[in-house]
């Protein structure tokens, strides 16, 4: 597979995150956090989950994150996560309560082998391109590479931009958060090529 996207005059690069990538990711966060952004910046898209620096470090450690580098700058990320971590971390664990009474393809998506897609970030001067496709298809790839059937997210309704770009993945349905935020959980199916 090739995992290159050719941007003159450095190259896009799309790799596991290592420890040393921690700083650049926290920056992206904070960059695109809902509660740092006026209401007209989060129409562009923006994400909800705050991690810290200890809970990224373990998720390298575990199923990984993938970020899209052009040379030393990050253009965007994706937080994979695997159900233990979830449960663990009181923001997926309420998803995971709903989502796994949610049916997918006939079947519940407790019965299937899933990774959490937890968090997807692209940096805003890199939207519009081929950043979020080629990273999220690789971050797909490797997922099923480490024995996944499937990925589970959630997305905010209020979120339309993050609606909109996973608009081809399967909505599973919704659910009210104790916070009476309304999440869909989308589903995307690892299993064929």
């Amino acid at each position: 597979m090739n995992n290159f996207e050719t941007i003159s005059p450095e190259k896009t690069i799309i790799r596991k995150a290592e420890m040393p990538d921690i700083p650049q990711i926290l920056k992206l966060v904070q960059e695109n956090l809902g509660e740092n952004l006026t209401e007209e910046e989060k129409e562009g898209g923006f994400i909800t989950w705050n991690p810290s620096e200890s809970e990224l470090a373990e998720i390298i450690d575990s199923s990984g994150i993938f970020l899209s580098m052009i040379g030393k700058k990050l253009k965007g990320y994706v937080i994979t996560m695997t159900r233990d971590i979830g449960l663990r971390n009181p923001f997926f664990s309420e998803m995971l309560s709903y989502a796994e009474d949610m049916q997918f393809d006939g079947k519940y998506l407790s019965e299937y082998k899933y990774i959490i897609f937890a968090q997807v970030c692209i940096g805003k001067e890199f939207r519009g391109g081929m950043t979020f496709s080629r990273l999220y298809s690789t971050s797909q790839s490797m997922s099923k590479d480490q024995g996944f059937d499937v990925f589970i997210g959630e997305i905010a309704d209020k979120n339309k931009k993050s609606l909109a770009v996973h608009s081809n993945y399967a909505d599973a349905g919704t659910y009210k958060s104790s916070n009476g935020m309304v999440w869909h959980v989308i589903v995307g199916d690892l299993r064929n090529d």
